[in-house]
């Protein structure tokens, strides 16, 4: 998870445990969790390559070969051989889709390294090799889903969503609108918000 903040404590359920790296953990890192109001005893910290075992499943914590923040951890479950991407492999796309499998192939690819490029500018930097090696643990697992925090469910993708990864590599990374181009996105909107 390295989203947090869309789960404020107060929202999470009575029982619900929360897992997390050092980083997201206050007063261990920049705190991004907030956990003020969440029992103590039910957070774990996990590393990359730790697992933790919760009842018939093992959650595998794992570093994405992609990602945006240090504290950026995914979560392989054992049992249903899901893989909770966080951000890696997440997508721009036109419309919601209840599942990957409903967009393009083309709008898919796309998307996804649209996304890449924005979310880990870094990608540019580094040689195909060095990114395969980075994503042969994925590939291992064998998921046979894929849930990432900006993507509709994948199944039997793998290889899109991969290689999208190394399309992305190959692109100039994403520039955001600068000062001017804030200026006019105000002017613009503000006929619509009189």
């Amino acid at each position: 998870m390295d989203q947090p903040t869309l789960l404020p404590a107060r929202r999470i359920g009575p029982d619900t445990d929360l897992f997390c790296t050092h980083v997201s953990f206050p007063g261990l890192g920049v705190g991004k969790l907030g956990l003020h109001q969440l029992p103590l005893e039910r957070t774990w910290l996990l590393n990359p390559g730790q697992a933790l075992d919760v009842g018939n499943r093992r959650l595998l914590a794992l570093r994405p070969p992609v990602y945006d923040a240090p504290e950026t951890m995914a979560l392989f479950d054992t049992h249903t051989r899901h893989l909770f991407s966080s951000d890696c492999f997440g997508a721009v796309l036109a419309k919601a889709a209840e599942s990957a499998a409903e967009v393009t192939a083309a709008e898919l690819r796309e998307g996804l390294a649209l996304w890449a490029t924005i979310d880990a500018p870094w990608l540019a930097q580094l040689d195909r090799k060095t990114l395969a090696a980075a994503c042969l643990p994925w590939r291992d697992l064998r998921p046979q889903r894929v849930l990432s925090s900006h993507l509709p469910p994948a199944e039997e993708l793998e290889e899109l969503l991969y290689s999208s990864l190394d399309s992305a590599r190959e692109r100039t990374p994403f520039v955001g609108p600068d000062q001017q181009a804030f200026e006019q996105a105000i002017r613009l909107a503000e006929p619509a918000l009189a």
